[in-house]
């Protein structure tokens, strides 16, 4: 089964980052996905990360969210909700994870 790329996006000292990335943790750890971290303001920050706030989750390149990047500076985002990031983090990864398992040909990002 093709795996789910899972990356959480942040910016040191953003007032978010703690509970997003418990979020993240608990509900990828309860699936059993793996997830990485990107630094948005690393020297080597992916093209496709630059212009999301601080947190963003990403879903195989998609906002779990449904945000699109902005560009200029990085910044924390002032919409952020734990709850919500929780349940549309385990409502897609539950998704993209049904999907893998009963169509491991077909790859994509989830629909938002």
């Amino acid at each position: 089964m093709p795996r789910v790329q899972v990356e959480l996006l942040f910016i040191q000292g953003c007032p978010n980052l703690r509970k997003a990335r418990a979020a993240l943790a608990e509900t990828a750890g309860c699936l059993g996905v793996a997830w990485s971290e990107v630094d948005l303001e690393a020297n080597d920050v992916p093209f496709y990360a630059k212009g999301y706030g601080s947190p963003s989750v990403l879903i195989d390149g998609v906002d779990v969210e449904g945000r699109k990047p902005v560009g200029g500076e990085c910044a924390c985002r002032v919409d952020f909700r734990e709850g919500v990031l929780r349940a549309r983090l385990r409502s897609r990864l539950e998704s993209m994870l049904h999907r893998r398992r009963n169509h491991p040909h077909k790859q994509g990002s989830e629909e938002t």
